[in-house]
């Protein structure tokens, strides 16, 4: 039996439920949810929007599309941006009061969403996408508030195996998991939230893919050169302040290699370590951003490149290589 999907309108608490709504059925066809009386599904909640949210079933999925109302669409706790995807046995709730349960008549098999976190690669932030859906942008509803040169800015919805972007003028995208994407000049990754702590790309990991060359014998100083021999990659990083940084963490994570300190715990340098290693005593009267935008401009080098910097990982103000081979000459 094909399992028939509705939307169910639920009583405020210590309410009957209003006959007037009974079940309204789903399907391709949009279902339309407002205080019009043009709606399919009429609310007369004074929060409601004239025309507030529809509700549809694309390729076997359900999803609810909030558009543009005064006081929001959540699926469960979590607000929604845009439109976004939603499972049988969720809540609706449309304004402040207004909650609908989607209803299916094949029995629920409880499935735990995935758990997605999104990486900026140009400064290795990350922020958990909720299961509904992530607003990436400038504007009051961003979760992450982040310029995008000619991008007002877009959402993040999560899937089995990575996400699905839609930006502002409406196109959509796919992205998988461990694979980097730019959106107007930015970089991000989509990476299990809890996972691994080194993703995979395809059938390899980066750890394994990348190999790092360092030496103090180079024609101006730190020689620093970036190999992936799996592409035929080679960058030779020639910025002296760069190139200090990788130099420097090369040698916290071969020292710490040669101490068998634990793997979890290996090459991390504190970014006030790291910054006197950079530019000595100075660094105490320098603005800590500075770091910051050292390691923003290395990454960005690397990324026009063709590498993918997320084996600089960053944590609670400490910074590490998160490579398997490391050379040092």
């Amino acid at each position: 039996m094909i399992p028939t999907l509705y939307l169910e309108l639920l009583p405020e608490p210590g309410e009957e439920l209003h006959q007037a709504h009974p079940r309204v059925p789903l399907g391709e066809r949009p279902l339309y949810i407002g205080r019009g009386p043009e709606n399919a599904l009429v609310l007369s909640e004074d929060t409601i929007s004239w025309n507030h949210a529809r509700v549809w079933i694309e390729r076997g999925a359900i999803r609810v599309e909030d558009r543009g109302s005064t006081n929001g669409t959540w699926i469960d706790d979590a607000r929604l941006h845009g439109d976004g995807l939603v499972r049988a046995g969720q809540i609706l709730r449309l304004g402040r009061r207004s909650r609908l349960r989607v209803v299916s008549t094949a029995p629920v098999v409880p499935v735990e969403a995935p758990a997605w976190r999104l990486e900026v690669l140009e400064t290795g932030a990350s922020v958990t996408v909720p299961e509904a859906s992530l607003r990436v942008g400038t504007g009051p509803d961003a979760d992450l508030s982040l310029p995008l040169d000619g991008v007002g800015g877009f959402n993040v919805r999560p899937l089995s195996d990575g996400a699905e972007l839609e930006l502002e003028d409406g196109q959509r995208r796919l992205v998988k998991a461990g694979v980097a994407f730019t959106v107007g000049e930015r970089h991000f990754r989509i990476l299990p939230a809890n996972g691994p702590e080194v993703p995979t790309v395809g059938e390899r990991t980066l750890t394994d893919a990348y190999r790092l060359h360092v030496s103090l014998d180079g024609p101006t100083g730190h020689e620093v050169v970036l190999e992936d021999p799996a592409r035929g990659l080679t960058h030779r990083v020639s910025a002296e302040n760069r190139a200090v940084i990788l130099f420097a963490l090369a040698v916290r994570l071969l020292e710490d290699r040669a101490a068998r300190v634990p793997e979890s715990r290996q090459g991390w340098l504190a970014d006030g370590d790291l910054a006197v290693g950079v530019w000595g005593r100075e660094a105490q009267r320098m603005d800590a951003n500075n770091l910051n935008v050292l390691l923003h401009r290395l990454r960005r080098e690397l990324l026009e490149v063709g590498f993918d910097p997320s084996f600089l990982e960053r944590r609670n103000h400490a910074i590490r290589l998160r490579l398997v081979h490391v050379f040092r000459t």
